[in-house]
């Protein structure tokens, strides 16, 4: 609501994954009360457009900025960094590492928001089985719930690995 500044603020809080912000679509005025909550720490939203990512696997956030400014803080730290576009950040509880937005980063990062089949292997193993490095259930010969089918015959017949009653029959 731009005719209340106490009523405008929001804040989202993410876990894992990618998602892509865009704001000033509806007015160009940086609003300081938007905040984006990571497991390592904030993002301050300053009128831009970033993606975001973090990996199940990995110990940092990933952050492309495109447009804008973003005001990011590590939960364990005392400094928020202001950080201008185009940046590509890495951020983890502690700790803040900028460097340049290469073209080849941003368009991985964009490809990555605009693809429309997101299901590959290593997704399903991670929707399935969380981190899949260094897990021997997530292998792709693996039968976790023993129905005789292994994790690629799972996830090619869109069956669930750790159900031993979902399972690919003809009849």
């Amino acid at each position: 609501n731009p005719a209340d500044a106490a009523n405008n603020k929001s804040s989202f809080s993410i876990l894992e994954g990618l998602f892509k912000y865009t704001s000033g679509l509806i007015s160009s005025r940086p609003n300081p009360d938007v905040q984006m909550n990571t497991v390592y720490g904030a993002i301050g939203v300053r009128g831009t457009e970033f993606v975001s990512r973090r990996d199940p696997c990995s110990t940092t956030q990933e952050v492309y900025l495109i447009h804008g400014q973003l005001a990011i803080k590590p939960v364990h730290a005392t400094v928020t960094n202001i950080v201008d576009a185009p940046a590509t950040i890495f951020y983890d509880a502690t700790n803040v590492w900028i460097s340049g937005l290469t073209q080849e980063a941003y368009e991985a990062a964009q490809d990555q928001v605009n693809q429309t089949n997101s299901i590959t292997f290593n997704s399903w193993q991670t929707q399935h089985f969380g981190c899949p490095n260094g897990n021997p259930l997530a292998t792709a010969d693996a039968d976790p719930d023993g129905d005789g089918q292994n994790n690629h015959a799972e996830f090619l017949a869109h069956t669930d690995p750790n159900n031993s009653a979902s399972v690919f029959r003809v009849v």
